[in-house]
């Protein structure tokens, strides 16, 4: 349901390494084609939205505004200029004189998921009590995942043959728990997610020869956390310890065409 799993769907495709964090958006990095994640493209009608300073994903639509989307490995032309991996081009979605309305929600619950596996030392070598074979490293069973998407749009004419309008809204909000490695001073941390995207397009059509469409699309990226206090001798979580810092990411764009359509009139 996002660009970067549409996109790897075609062959040559894939995440890149688990030690990237992504892009400022908290969009996986993808490899095209054995090139670097940092060597890629993304286009949203026609726009560059590729993120500027690492270069590292790029702004895409939201699941229920996507019209079609282009994966480009290789051999594409010259107007996905500077990058030598892959491209993702996106289309988004267009009102016409009939009325359109759509909304879907997706849940996955921690409660319903497998826990993780704790972690052990396993060096043969160390003998410092705590870190000897066999002693827990990092305990994890506690740690969860819960995410919950709400997509909806809508689409119609505001004036019939003329005026076109689209909308779409996307929430997706998620839930995790980490916990850290054994230490005096380990610690258990609570964070939420919320990655927002909106798109919105209005298509005029001025007469028979002329069309202007004005496009708009924000995606957002925020986080923060709470931390606890740990204790690795009893495996709970203490008290309250401190709030993680919180950060929020927003990019905006904004694309207006114009096309002139010229005819020839014959006698």
């Amino acid at each position: 349901r996002t660009a970067e799993d549409i996109a790897m769907l075609a062959p040559g495709v894939n995440m890149g390494s688990p030690e990237l964090i992504g892009g400022p958006l908290g969009t996986p990095a993808l490899v095209f084609g054995g090139a670097s994640t940092a060597e890629n493209a993304y286009y949203v009608d026609g726009m560059n939205t590729t993120e500027l300073l690492n270069n590292q994903g790029g702004i895409a639509l939201p699941y229920g505004s996507i019209e079609q989307q282009q994966t480009f490995i290789s051999g594409y032309d010259a107007r996905y200029g500077r990058s030598i991996g892959g491209v993702v081009s996106q289309i988004g979605k267009s009102g016409s004189n009939e009325w359109h309305f759509g909304a879907r929600a997706s849940w996955q619950p921690g409660s319903l998921r497998e826990d993780p596996v704790n972690y052990y030392y396993a060096n043969p070598l160390i003998t410092t009590p705590g870190s000897k074979p066999g002693d827990l490293a990092v305990f994890r069973k506690n740690n969860n995942r819960s995410e919950t998407i709400y997509d909806a749009y809508a689409s119609g004419p505001i004036i019939e043959d003329r005026l076109f309008f689209f909308v779409g809204v996307e929430q997706d909000n998620t839930h995790y728990r980490t916990t850290s490695s054994f230490s005096s001073s380990a610690t258990s941390e609570d964070v939420t997610v919320h990655d927002p995207k909106v798109y919105a397009k209005i298509n005029w059509n001025i007469n028979d020869a002329n069309v202007f469409s004005l496009t708009g699309l924000q995606n957002e990226h925020k986080t923060w956390g709470t931390i606890y206090d740990f204790d690795y001798d009893t495996r709970q979580r203490g008290d309250f310890n401190s709030l993680d810092q919180t950060g929020k990411t927003a990019f905006r764009v904004w694309v207006a065409n114009y096309t002139s359509y010229l005819t020839d009139n014959l006698t």
